[in-house]
């Protein structure tokens, strides 16, 4: 009778060594996953110092051979990492300059560089004087414009209703369903701008799915700030 209830369960000893056992696998894990998980920041790390060396010497053969611009007094080094995560202008290439924009406008952030720049190649650029009316309320909408610089006022019914800054994107709504523009945009101050046609943008967003995503992000921002501005003037 007795080794049959032995079969039926644990004795106490036998428990406790297992309570035993689990403990030390415990004790023993944690300092092996610790370091691992140290390794593998360090492994990070040096990668990341041999990105920021790398691109410490492409930013001073650029400003050495004139492609950036470097002053009299200058080194030719970069003056804060953050210069090299901007991106510099070039002095020789308009549709560099445009690459390096479009890779901070979160439309196209997730796009690789041969994709930006074909897209820097069909976007024509236009410049806006203040007051100047970019697009009219119930125009025909056939072009996205990306804002480089400047600000641009989104009015309707006489009453601006949002305001777009650099690397905002506008008339995104009248270019993909076809219909009217809801507003109208007006240029605050000067304003420098991308312009891609109907054509262009609808190629982007079926070859480029992720750029579909990121624009149906903002779209679904810009209906909630839409609502919000209506429910206040309604009060």
């Amino acid at each position: 009778m007795s080794s049959v209830r032995r079969r039926r369960g644990f004795t106490l000893i036998e428990l406790v060594v297992t309570l035993a056992l689990v403990g030390l696998v415990a004790y023993v894990s944690v300092p092996l996953y610790e370091v691992t998980s140290t390794r593998m920041r360090e492994a990070e790390l040096r990668s990341a110092l041999r990105q920021i060396r790398t691109a410490i010497d492409a930013y001073k053969v650029a400003a050495d051979t004139g492609v950036i611009q470097k002053g009299a007094t200058d080194s030719g080094y970069p003056p804060s990492l953050q210069v090299l995560v901007d991106g510099v202008e070039s002095q020789r290439d308009a549709k560099g300059q445009r690459v390096m924009f479009l890779r901070h406008v979160p439309l196209f952030a997730d796009l690789p560089p041969g994709d930006l720049k074909q897209i820097a190649a069909v976007a024509g650029e236009q410049l806006y004087e203040d007051g100047t009316f970019i697009a009219r309320e119930g125009d025909a909408g056939n072009e996205l414009l990306v804002i480089v610089d400047g600000e641009v006022g989104v009015v309707t019914d006489g009453t601006e209703i949002a305001r777009r800054k650099r690397g905002d994107y506008v008339g995104e709504m009248a270019v993909l369903d076809g219909e009217p523009r809801s507003a109208s945009l007006v240029a605050r101050g000067t304003v420098r701008a991308l312009r891609i046609g109907r054509r262009e943008l609808e190629t982007i967003l079926r070859e480029r799915p992720e750029t579909s995503h990121a624009m149906l992000v903002v779209l679904t921002r810009r209906v909630r700030e839409l609502s919000r501005a209506a429910a206040a003037a309604a009060r």
